[in-house]
């Protein structure tokens, strides 16, 4: 992905793509949590921090926006 505010690269995996089909529409964190645990059949609780720190990251670098 190239953001073209900023002008950087972003290399995303399997795993961060398939984060950003789901929020392509306003999801709730909790919903993104619940697909992808059972996706990936992770626990839920580490689902959701791996989560919460990679959305943290998308948005101090301004790709996406908190409501």
């Amino acid at each position: 992905m190239i953001s073209i505010e900023n002008g950087k690269y972003y290399g995303m995996d399997a795993i961060a793509s398939r984060i950003w089909e789901l929020i392509e529409a306003p999801q709730s964190v909790a919903e993104v949590v619940r697909i992808l645990g059972e996706e990936y059949e992770v626990e839920q609780q580490q689902c959701q921090a791996d989560i919460v720190g990679f959305l943290d990251c998308l948005h101090k670098e301004g790709l996406i926006k908190v409501a």
